[in-house]
């Protein structure tokens, strides 16, 4: 083939949309069903086990060729800069190689830039064009090109680089992403009928130096294939297209790349095309028929593609253009105002959002075994929420509406973040522990734990090369306890779930003692009711949404950097001395001049860590929450080390430090007994010794709270994922004293019931409330139950929770409820029945 024929044949494969295109061509030329001239992944024959064995989800798999051009465009400025990728001189993070390269940045710059969410939108837009993702066929199919302008690789290199696995290429880069070499195989999986891709590369002829080889200012260009098992060979391979010296410089399967020359490539979108714009170096990867389950009708709008990279790349390093050019039907494509747009990453569409509530994001330092860690928390406003400059008099129908997550997420609830990309997820029911007291605002909470500091050893414990999930291990365990500690202890996020509480009251107050003296005076006209619930006081006093002694506060002027930091009570030199049971972890608190946002902020903030020292010396980490600094005063608390006893006397150093001083205090700690639970004071950790309780302290009496009721009509069943059927479920709202109140939210519209009071002709108002009061009862028994039957023991199977069991077994009682209220009221002797109960006959 000649070198023009080589050209168009890359061309026309760049151009192709469908499979059977591709297999075409490259049967026209000979190379589709010659075996001998396809070249083995990463020239290992069994590679389907490593290739395709990563991302489970196909937007995770795409992420990792983002990440991919992202890493070769900070590569390709750094080379061009004169500076060695792995030397003394290489940029130490992702941060400080955008700062360096793409902001001018020197000096403290370095510490301070490098955020994409920090620039302005004609930055991103210019920047944004050195890497494209352009969707391309016609729709529903998906092809999917991604192109960049980084140091792109010679023909002959590319078999040791972009085809190449678990190579050492980047893992001595400080400032990339990929370390692995292996995560670009992973969208594979994702292609289409023959797992097909397409790559083209040619390297920045700036790079090739004074006297470069002909052939490394080719373009060169390969096609990757999934040959599936046959004869007698179990496992499928992953194979590229090398047929260059094959039979005469190669034997079978060894061959080179084809490649050609020519001054510049169209690889990059432009307004008009999808390959409309020349590059003169760099790469263009083509997924052919990507099998991405989410919104396939538009790459850039909805819950499409760009919404799932936003979420799994929250800072993205560099911005993205996107580009949907894909054809209807008809053969047309979008107006040309809707075909692109850019990909800045989750957290800067969310810092200029009217979604997110008032005071927030909030950032918040925390250390499970010693790793410095910060949780970054997004509150939303509700679902169905109206601007605030809406017109007052607009029809409500007509109003736009702000709230809800729905738009930014799947399920996830926590992102653990390193380096700008999601490395691993919880859902978002984590919110809705009974621990963290959050449910009220469970669903429109949003958390990215930031890990970029955090060491090497536990970063490879906890993420998966496939950074699509977390390992289990020990330390997930302490992380995930400690994250959950920090959230429930935020005076924050408690403000914020007290002032919804509050709001969901306001219009039932009035209401709701009339509901509750009925059901008080039903309870006492039962002898077994009474006896079995008595059930305490109805709590009356409405919910606090500020901080207790926050409202006459006067204004802290703290220091940027502080000039003391020491244990409250304490003075320098002097250890500071507590007693801590053994069951509880301890809180410290410490004064200072510095500003609210010492540890929390992102530029130059203050690090703080204890050190447990054992008795031999050896130094350790522990585990804090915080330090939550408020008005000169920081609160930390303490997880005791594994291993201590009680009468132990601990030794710990508490170490603040930043660029202009260290402060170091010494803590001593009073191991003291197992101790019961007061309010106030520390916070008891999980008891792993719950024998130690005397026989006596294990009976509880059998009193509850009289619950909340809302009647829940037809008009609020969205806003509390009710449906037809729904009779009524519980919530858990807290007081200012962190007191759980169980909610009964009845739903007031329930078909079944309805249907009975249509059928029979009944009272609606009287039947309505029977149906209310008798699943509260229902409910009241079902958590009787589940207070008696105490914490299951440490091998007890997991228990279903209260709420869902209460919903249940309303739901299945609904359509027979109406006669069970009245069943007390019938005369049921023989030879008598009533309408939906007949005697059975033998």
């Amino acid at each position: 083939m000649t070198n023009g024929q080589i050209r168009d044949l890359c061309i026309a494969l760049l151009h192709a949309e469908t499979e059977d295109e591709v297999i075409e061509l490259l049967t026209k030329h000979g190379y589709w069903d010659k075996p001998e001239l396809w070249r083995h992944y990463g020239d290992l024959e069994n590679n389907w086990g490593q290739g395709g064995n990563q991302q489970s989800l196909a937007e995770a798999a795409l992420v990792e060729k983002i990440v991919n051009s992202v890493d070769a465009r900070l590569i390709n400025e750094c080379l061009v800069n004169g500076v060695d990728p792995k030397g003394q001189d290489a940029p130490k993070t992702i941060r400080e190689a955008v700062a360096r390269f793409f902001e001018s940045g020197t000096g403290k710059k370095l510490a301070t830039g490098g955020l994409v969410e920090d620039w302005n939108d004609e930055k991103i837009r210019e920047v944004a064009q050195g890497i494209t993702l352009c969707g391309t066929g016609t729709r529903p199919v998906m092809n999917l090109t991604i192109a960049d302008c980084g140091e792109g690789q010679t023909p002959r290199k590319i078999p040791l680089t972009i085809m190449s696995l678990s190579k050492s290429n980047k893992m001595y880069i400080p400032f990339v992403q990929g370390q692995f070499n292996q995560g670009g195989t992973g969208a594979l999986r994702f292609c289409g009928k023959h797992n097909m891709q397409l790559v083209i590369s040619r390297r920045n002829p700036k790079l090739l130096g004074s006297d470069p080889d002909d052939g490394d200012k080719n373009w060169g260009f390969t096609v990757v294939r999934r040959e599936r098992p046959e004869g007698g060979r179990k496992n499928s391979i992953l194979s590229y297209l090398a047929p260059v010296g094959v039979g005469t410089e190669h034997p079978d399967r060894k061959g080179d790349i084809l490649s050609f020359a020519s001054p510049s490539m169209k690889i990059f979108p432009d307004k008009e095309s999808p390959y409309g714009r020349e590059s003169t170096y760099g790469t263009a990867i083509k997924l052919y028929d990507y099998k991405y389950l989410g919104e396939r009708s538009n790459i850039i709008r909805g819950r499409s593609i760009l919404s799932r990279l936003d979420l799994l790349l929250p800072e993205i390093a560099l911005p993205i253009r996107l580009y949907e050019f894909r054809k209807n039907a008809q053969g047309k494509y979008l107006d040309p105002g809707s075909r692109e747009t850019s990909l800045s990453g989750l957290r800067r569409r969310l810092n200029n959002t009217t979604n997110v509530e008032e005071g927030f994001p909030i950032r918040i330092p925390f250390s499970p075994s010693g790793e410095p860690l910060f949780a970054t928390v997004y509150a939303f406003k509700q679902a169905g929420t109206a601007r605030d400059d809406d017109e007052e008099d607009e029809a409500e129908t007509k109003k736009k509406k702000l709230g809800g997550l729905t738009r930014y997420r799947k399920r996830e609830g926590v992102l653990f973040v390193r380096n700008g990309q999601t490395q691993g997820t919880l859902p978002k029911d984590f919110f809705r522990r009974d621990t963290m007291k959050l449910k009220t605002i469970a669903d429109d909470l949003l958390v990215f734990v930031e890990c970029d500091q955090m060491g090497d050893e536990n970063r490879e414990d906890l993420f998966m090369p496939s950074r699509d999930r977390l390992t289990e291990n020990d330390f997930k365990v302490e992380l995930i306890e400690v994250l959950e500690q920090t959230l429930r202890n935020d005076d924050t996020l408690r403000q914020l779930r007290n002032q919804r509480q509050k709001e969901m009251m306001s219009d039932k107050l009035k209401d709701d003692k009339p509901l509750a003296d009925k059901l008080q005076n039903l309870i006492k006209s039962s002898p077994n009711l009474t006896a079995l619930l008595q059930l305490g006081q109805r709590i009356t006093a409405p919910f606090n949404a500020n901080p207790t002694g926050t409202q006459e506060e006067k204004p802290f002027k703290g220091e940027v950097y502080p000039t003391f930091f020491k244990a409250k009570g304490t003075s320098y030199g002097e250890p500071h001395k507590r007693d801590c049971p053994i069951n509880y972890r301890m809180r410290l608190t410490f004064e200072t001049d510095a500003r609210d946002d010492y540890f929390s902020r992102r530029i130059e903030a203050g690090k703080f860590s204890i050190i447990w020292i054992d008795k031999t010396g050896a130094e350790h980490k522990v585990s804090i929450v915080g330090p939550n600094l408020r008005s000169g005063s920081a609160s930390v608390m303490v997880t005791l080390p594994e291993g201590v006893n009680v009468g132990d006397i601990l030794s710990m150093v508490a170490v603040t430090e930043d660029s202009r001083a260290t402060f170091k205090n010494k803590i001593e700690v009073n191991v003291r007994p197992w101790a019961e639970h007061h309010k106030g004071g520390g916070t008891k950790k999980k008891d792993k010794n719950p024998d130690n309780k005397k026989g006596d302290e294990r009976e509880r009496p059998r009193q509850l709270s009289t619950p909340k009721m809302d009647p829940v009509y037809r008009d609020r069943w969205e806003k509390f994922k009710f449906d037809e059927y729904t009779a009524m479920k519980m919530d858990t709202e807290y007081d200012e004293a962190d007191n759980e109140i169980s909610v009964f939210r009845i739903n007031m519209d329930n078909t079944p019931l309805l249907n009975e009071i249509k059928q029979r002709r009944l009272n609606d108002e009287n039947a309505r409330n029977q149906f209310m009061y008798g699943n509260v009862l229902v409910g009241l028994a079902l958590l009787l139950q589940d207070k008696d039957k105490g914490e299951p023991g440490a091998d007890a199977p997991p228990q279903e929770k209260v709420e869902d069991r209460i919903y249940a077994m309303c739901r299945a009682l609904a359509p027979f409820m109406l006669s069970l209220t009245t069943l007390g009221q019938e005369d049921l002797s023989d030879g008598e029945q009533i309408d939906g109960l007949e005697a059975a006959t033998g």
